[in-house]
């Protein structure tokens, strides 16, 4: 099943109008919180700020994605596959953001389903980005879905995590959090040591098409 992400089918004003109503969501419920600690204590204000910083991480991908996507620096190869401005011959991909998880995945649907659907959605991005772009190209991105052992059957192989992506996840935990309760269907601590980083040539990734479009075909007729 070819995923869809159906906040791009709605019309302009229903993409603000969903955006007011998320804003309005997260910044009442902050101000009431925060409120109701400065009348307990204005020291207690300390706790609003890390409320307001964690709700931010949550709500800013609903928002950074299309604005981004809008202006030509984020680029969809599928619904759950999206790659950055190439830069000094290095592209960053990114397997999906709670924003394109929210709007694509069928929440009916079993917890298994939709990881294999989530699976499926990055080789098919995959594939769509090695035919958009040279072999010389490196593409590098980081995962908690795709394990070792899956990444250099498609051609990546696995890197040190940078300190600074590993901070913003860490400050995302919460985000990643809300994901993975969209993915598999139900709450769990996500594991950081499970969270991998990974990197290879598009010539490397294009010698594996053959194997990448098998995979599919098999998630595919699972799903």
């Amino acid at each position: 099943m070819r995923l869809i992400n159906s906040y791009y089918e709605r019309s302009p004003t229903a993409r603000h109008r969903f955006q007011v109503k998320l804003a309005l969501f997260a910044l009442v419920p902050n101000l009431i919180i925060s409120g109701g600690l400065y009348w307990l204590s204005p020291g207690l204000l300390v706790l609003s700020v890390l409320l307001i910083a964690l709700t931010l991480t949550v709500v800013a991908p609903f928002f950074d994605v299309p604005g981004l996507v809008e202006r030509g620096k984020l680029t969809y190869y599928s619904a759950l596959l999206l790659g950055e401005e190439p830069k000094h011959g290095r592209m960053i991909i990114h397997g999906g953001t709670l924003f394109d998880y929210y709007f694509t995945l069928d929440q009916a649907a079993p917890g298994h389903d939709r990881t294999r659907q989530v699976l499926a959605d990055h080789l098919r991005g995959l594939l769509a980005l090695i035919q958009a772009h040279d072999d010389d190209l490196t593409i590098r991105g980081t995962s908690y879905i795709i394990g070792e052992r899956t990444a250099v059957r498609i051609g990546l192989k696995k890197v040190p995590t940078d300190f600074v992506p590993y901070l913003i996840l860490l400050f995302n935990y919460v985000n990643l959090m809300f994901a993975m309760r969209l993915v598999k269907g139900r709450w769990e601590l996500p594991v950081l040591g499970r969270v991998h980083t990974f990197s290879g040539r598009v010539g490397d990734v294009r010698r594996r098409a053959a194997y990448l479009q098998s995979l599919l075909q098999r998630l595919e007729s699972r799903t």
